[in-house]
């Protein structure tokens, strides 16, 4: 009997993990958040367990030719999940810079430049509102 609640205790964290993993890769996660997730994760598997992140990206970021890649600063960017339907499970893959420089992400890329766009507009509504505030109290 005991052994059946560990049986699915276990299970039960492995879901959270799970779904902890592919929120890492969404856009609404912080890239901090996203990067320190996704790197505990490579770490976790016997083949990258001494995987060091720190210099990883300024690495292989020069490999690429595209701008998207070449200044990326999140693991997101190049690495992606791969559902797999059956069993509720996923593949890591990877953006490599051969099929990169070849143009085979155009349209991930064209994502990439709308959402930094749509961030950085929400950045400068937020500091156009903390210096009209700013303005009110000064008065």
């Amino acid at each position: 009997m005991r052994w059946c609640w560990v049986v699915v205790l276990m299970g039960i964290s492995l879901g959270c993990y799970t779904q902890q993993i592919e929120k890492a890769f969404d856009d609404d996660v912080s890239a901090v958040d996203s990067n320190r997730t996704i790197n505990d994760y490579c770490r976790s598997c016997h083949i990258h367990r001494n995987f060091s992140s720190a210099g990883h990206v300024e690495e292989k970021s020069v490999l690429y030719k595209r701008k998207v890649f070449r200044y990326a600063t999140e693991c997101r960017t190049c690495h992606y999940l791969e559902k797999k339907f059956t069993l509720n499970d996923f593949t890591r893959k990877t953006r490599r810079p051969q099929d990169a420089n070849q143009g085979k992400f155009k349209e991930y890329e064209l994502k990439i430049l709308k959402s930094q766009k749509k961030k950085e507009k929400q950045i400068e509504k937020e500091q156009e509102k903390e210096e009209a505030k700013k303005k009110e109290e000064a008065q």
